[in-house]
């Protein structure tokens, strides 16, 4: 059953990033997505996995309320779901979702107690079949879809290591202005 779901995501994935260069940019630069939301429906899916794991998984969206980025949010949804499914499957014990706002952007950032990724294989992060820490079975087009969906929306996307350990993938995605359209 697990290896049947796992299938299917790595479809549902693909299949995805062939629409993604279908589509080309426009029609997601004319969308927005509430930060809340996204990254809400994200956690929600990944804390039990992260709770069956022995895991802690915080995300404060108090202050997120409001807050619109530039993008498909079903797609930035994927976006954060990727992160927080690698967030998950590589920590020891605590996966934190931090957003922040940089000027006119919103920077959402996973971080994880886990192994950092080795400084050789961080220029691979985020290309085609890249693969990293391990890549348990992964085939490596998380990162990558990551990459175009938010190069897509005016965003950029990377990799830090956390001070004291750890893995810290973010994404930095155009705020909406004020007046933009909400999504349907």
């Amino acid at each position: 059953m697990a290896l049947r779901s796992a299938a299917e995501r790595q479809r549902e994935l693909v299949l995805d990033i062939l629409q993604v260069f279908t589509e080309g940019s426009e029609g997601s630069r004319k969308r927005t997505a509430g930060v809340r939301e996204i990254v809400d429906r994200s956690v929600e899916l990944f804390e039990p996995v992260a709770r069956a794991r022995g895991q802690t998984l915080s995300w404060d969206p108090l202050p997120w309320s409001e807050v619109r980025v530039v993008g498909d949010p079903s797609r930035l949804e994927r976006v954060v779901s990727n992160l927080l499914d690698d967030g998950v499957r590589y920590a020891l014990s605590t996966v934190n979702v931090v957003a922040a706002l940089e000027e006119d952007f919103v920077r959402i950032a996973v971080e994880d107690d886990g192994p950092e990724v080795p400084e050789e294989l961080t220029h691979n992060l985020f290309t085609r079949l890249g693969r990293w820490r391990g890549s348990r079975g992964d085939m490596g087009v998380g990162l990558y879809f990551c990459r175009i969906t938010v190069e897509q929306a005016g965003g950029t996307v990377g990799y830090d290591r956390r001070r004291g350990g750890g893995a810290r993938f973010w994404v930095r995605l155009p705020r909406a202005p004020a007046t933009a359209a909400r999504a349907t």
